[in-house]
């Protein structure tokens, strides 16, 4: 299977809008994902919104790639309106490589049928005072559906349902992601 890529810059509500429209709950707590740390190894650099989105939830890969993109807006949406003086900021990247892949959600959220999809991305904080990216993407997890997970790459740190489950520095130096 051959991933592609594509780079969609969020400059106004209309573009985040395209998206969108283009485009087309299990639970687990963070002791039990810090715990499985040792599923995957991920490199430094990689910023990613990591979804297991319950097969159920969407019959098909498109549905759930749009289901993953408008929780991810949504939570975008919030989360700047608390951190950046109560605005949405349309700026940032996403890199998105491929289409959601049927899988099994790791031990960590209740192994149950999944559509998995990773999201590259960098919010464009520049756009949004003085936060800092760990506070971002911390406070961004606690409004994101709990089967979806936010990694900061640099430096590494996992976050899901408002908690740091993992930070670069916890030995080993993995991270609960896979199955």
């Amino acid at each position: 299977m051959t991933a592609t890529c594509a780079t969609v810059r969020f400059q106004s509500a209309a573009a985040l809008g395209a998206v969108l429209l283009l485009a087309g709950c299990a639970g687990g707590g963070a002791d039990q994902l810090a715990r499985q740390a040792a599923e995957a190894t991920v490199g430094q650099g990689h910023n990613q919104v990591i979804a297991w989105l319950p097969r159920e939830a969407a019959q098909n890969p498109t549905v759930a790639r749009a289901r993953t993109l408008i929780a991810l807006g949504e939570a975008k949406r919030k989360t700047e309106a608390a951190l950046c003086q109560g605005n949405w900021v349309f700026s940032g990247d996403i890199d998105e490589a491929g289409m959601p892949a049927t899988a099994t959600a790791p031990d960590s959220l209740g192994r149950y049928a999944a559509w998995h999809y990773r999201i590259a991305w960098n919010p464009g904080l520049p756009d949004c005072g003085n936060v800092r990216q760990q506070e971002y993407y911390q406070t961004l997890s606690a409004y994101l559906p709990e089967w979806m997970l936010v990694q900061s790459g640099t430096p590494v740190a996992v976050y899901h349902q408002g908690e740091a489950i993992f930070r670069q520095g916890d030995a080993p130096m993995m991270v609960a992601l896979q199955d």
